[in-house]
């Protein structure tokens, strides 16, 4: 019986979006501003409809149970923003493309974008939560994670930012990735060619 081998690619993923340590929150201005740049670029009414329910959504993704948080990953947290968004009508227009934008803006700032074919998977996706095919941000966290890349740029200065990666600091990913896996290694330590 053969092991799957690790992709050190997945564990640098893995550990970065659960490491919450410099994990950008986002406020009401901002995901107001992302509504009215939607708005502004693909028509429709400015404008919001219920504010508490905009209040309730941007604190979603940091909920916790008893203790437990609810949407420990970037990649939950990115989920709960998109699918609150395309299901609740808190705008008066254009709630599922802000939901979109927002979860977009959110991965970028936290090292990730979507992969340059995921626009017309976003659109059907959207649609889909819109229309309840979906009944739980955790359905869509795996789409979402599978369809995302690592932007180096940004990626580079959240390692600079955390002086490496938060958990069990650099070092603890790379004893993660295998001898094998060497040189990928060493490129990863000396950062991309940007």
């Amino acid at each position: 019986m053969s092991q799957e081998k690790n992709n050190p690619i997945d564990s640098a993923l893995q550990a970065l979006a659960l490491d919450n340590s410099s994990e950008v929150r986002f406020e009401k201005e901002q995901i107001c501003q992302i509504h009215d740049q939607m708005i502004e670029l693909y028509g429709g009414q400015l404008g919001i409809r219920d504010n508490n329910l905009l209040e309730s959504v941007v604190s979603a993704p940091y909920q916790e149970y008893f203790g437990e948080v609810l949407y420990p990953s970037i990649f939950d947290k990115a989920a709960k923003y998109l699918f609150d968004f395309a299901n609740y009508q808190i705008f008066l227009d254009g709630n599922k493309r802000t939901g979109l934008g927002v979860c977009q803006a959110y991965l970028h700032e936290h090292g990730f974008d979507f992969k340059d074919d995921f626009g017309t998977k976003a659109y059907i996706l959207v649609l889909d939560i819109a229309n309840h095919k979906y009944s739980e941000p955790q359905e869509i966290t795996q789409l979402i994670k599978d369809n995302v890349v690592i932007v180096p740029e940004k990626m580079q200065d959240l390692i600079k930012q955390k002086g490496g990666f938060g958990i069990n600091n650099y070092t603890g990913l790379m004893k993660d990735i295998s001898t094998e896996d060497k040189e990928l290694s060493d490129s990863i330590e000396s950062g991309p060619d940007i």
